[in-house]
């Protein structure tokens, strides 16, 4: 136990997982500023934000990329989304309740990259994709939009397109990858035919 604690201490004297860190605190801490000033509300969700964009950068920026941190990030980003929807739904329920099957949908292919990556891999589906950083983008518009003026088929449609399709890249990763982790790249398409299995005779 002492190893494993003495291992993650030193993991957090890395400036990003500093910064991932602080993005799980500041997703609790929005937790408690959720019903209070709507200004302060943004300001640290913002704040939240715009650590997963730097510690991401900082990490290759300094070599100071690692499995812990990919762990520790992959956690931070999901705890954020999941106080997303919480939020939308306990100040603008009428998000959910004017679509429920694309929910469903946005919900099946979630869970499925996630169990099938826990079944494989032993770990959560975290590969940091291009097609995720697109939708993080699409998900805090679509987030702040429902936030402000609730529900907008446009909108929202758009948001569960760019989710399901990371989705299924991350379930096409642990599908054709023996183990993604092993050489992680920012896309299935970075790949060659013969890592995908595609290769004559495979």
């Amino acid at each position: 136990m002492n190893v494993y604690l003495h291992r993650a201490l030193s993991e957090f004297r890395r400036i990003p997982n500093q910064l991932t860190g602080l993005r799980v605190a500041l997703t609790i801490a929005l937790y408690w500023l959720v019903d209070g000033d709507r200004t302060l509300f943004l300001a640290v969700f913002f704040a939240a934000g715009a650590t997963d964009l730097l510690d991401g950068y900082l990490a290759r920026r300094l070599s100071a990329e690692s499995e812990f941190g990919r762990a520790l990030d992959s956690f931070a980003d999901s705890a954020l989304f999941v106080f997303a929807m919480w939020s939308i739904w306990k100040l603008r329920p009428e998000v959910f309740v004017h679509n429920q099957p694309l929910w469903v949908v946005v919900g099946c292919s979630a869970a499925a990259a996630q169990i099938l990556a826990l079944v494989k891999l032993k770990r959560f589906a975290g590969f940091h994709l291009y097609s995720a950083r697109f939708a993080g983008g699409i998900t805090i518009f679509s987030y702040l939009w429902g936030l402000e003026r609730g529900y907008n088929a446009t909108v929202h449609y758009i948001f569960a397109a760019a989710f399901v399709l990371r989705q299924l890249e991350a379930i096409a990763m642990c599908l054709l990858l023996d183990d993604p982790y092993a050489d992680l790249r920012p896309s299935i398409v970075c790949y060659s035919r013969q890592e995908l299995g595609l290769a004559k005779g495979d």
